[in-house]
């Protein structure tokens, strides 16, 4: 079972006739069913600290301790994807600026972009900075 505690950072105009801004931080956390930890809640993203695994298989791969694996770029994208998609499922839709979601022009320009995203595997949260243009 996993848990999603949604935080809000900040929302809305930080001064009159600015952008809107959205951040928020997302806290994932899964209840361990073997070791130490069985059954408590604790932290979770999907394929864990992805930089730690990627260089550990490169280590197995120089000592021919295994053969293929997962690609690196594969696997950080992959992990964003997730995050990109509990990000909106949970706190606000957006676009990226090379989406290629039909939009183009000023309804492009003025739908909610995604500034940032940022995965901490250790803590289990997703951090995500969305900005939406000022409207009159």
């Amino acid at each position: 079972m996993r848990t999603y505690t949604v935080e809000t950072i900040r929302s809305g105009q930080p001064r009159p006739y600015a952008d809107s801004e959205y951040e928020c931080r997302i806290t994932v956390k899964e209840r361990a069913e073997w070791g130490p930890q069985k059954g408590q809640m604790v932290p979770w993203v999907l394929y864990g600290d992805v930089e730690a695994r990627i260089k550990q298989e490169e280590q197995d791969r120089a000592q021919k301790r295994l053969i293929g694996g997962e690609m690196p770029d594969a696997m950080r994208k992959r992990q964003a994807d997730w995050a990109k998609t509990i990000v909106r499922t949970l706190f606000h839709e957006f676009r990226e600026k090379d989406d290629a979601d039909g939009r183009t022009g000023m309804a492009a320009y003025f739908y909610p972009t995604l500034k940032w995203l940022r995965i901490d595997a250790t803590n289990g949260q997703i951090t995500a900075f969305i900005v939406a243009p000022y409207t009159d």
